[in-house]
């Protein structure tokens, strides 16, 4: 028997010049070179790049899965990148109430400081403390202002940006709807 290779998952940057042409040579980011967590030897996993700016300088927010395989455990990183791109060291985002599979947290800066869009319905925000690593809670409210909803759970997008003309972030989000089918039969 052949042994199934496993998905390998690779997060890239390009610079792109004033008409939007990639300049110079795309890069595959090593998300794992500074991640003591990471096994070495184990396959890059990181999915859902957020690239986003906080006091002018850039960071890469993913996740990853620890182990190399492509499902189970993924848990937030948030990586510094330097004047050319190249990766500083790997902020692992703690969260005390956080599932087994961590994804699409939703990066937005307030006051100077970073918070993440944990879940849309139950709204759940999140302050980063960049000191620990950890965040806390801040709201949390069953909300969701879309009455009868029917396109699936709202995940996580873009980095929410601040709107001064409307006083009002706005950010973009996904939902996903399982499309499965039930057939009956009957004997009459």
């Amino acid at each position: 028997k052949r042994e199934q290779e496993k998905p390998v998952a690779y997060v890239g940057i390009a610079e792109l010049d004033s008409k939007f042409k990639v300049v110079g040579k795309p890069i595959i980011l090593n998300t794992r070179a500074t991640n003591p967590e990471a096994k070495a030897q184990a396959a890059s996993q990181s999915e859902d790049p957020r690239l986003f700016t906080m006091n002018n300088n850039i960071y890469l927010l993913y996740n990853d899965s620890l182990s190399g395989e492509g499902s189970g455990e993924r848990k937030m990183k948030m990586l510094p990148l330097s004047y050319n791109y190249t990766p500083q060291s790997v902020h692992n985002i703690n969260y005390d109430k956080a599932n087994r599979l961590e994804k699409n947290w939703t990066p937005f800066i307030f006051e100077r400081d970073l918070y993440f869009i944990y879940s849309f319905h139950p709204q759940v925000i999140l302050r980063y403390n960049s000191q620990t690593y950890d965040t806390s809670s801040v709201v949390t409210e069953d909300y969701f202002p879309a009455k009868n909803w029917r396109f699936g759970e709202p995940r996580g997008g873009t980095q929410a940006v601040y709107i001064p003309e409307q006083d009002v972030y706005l950010t973009f989000f996904h939902s996903f709807v399982s499309a499965f089918f039930s057939f009956f039969v009957s004997s009459n």
